[in-house]
């Protein structure tokens, strides 16, 4: 008995068609980044003012 071992066919390459872009790498969108830090700066602002002078809590 004569073992044959089984290849799929190979893929048809069309003569003259250009090959397939190469997928972009993810974007980071900075701006957003930005917008967040701010936020995260003023809230901690306006933490540190509710719990300083002249603050009804106690």
């Amino acid at each position: 008995m004569i073992v044959v071992e089984h290849r799929p066919p190979l893929k048809r390459i069309e003569i003259g068609q250009r090959p397939p872009a190469a997928a972009e790498p993810p974007t980071i969108d900075l701006d957003c980044i930005a917008k967040f830090n701010e936020q995260e700066r003023i809230w901690k602002l306006v933490q540190q003012a509710s719990q300083g002078q002249g603050s009804i809590e106690a």
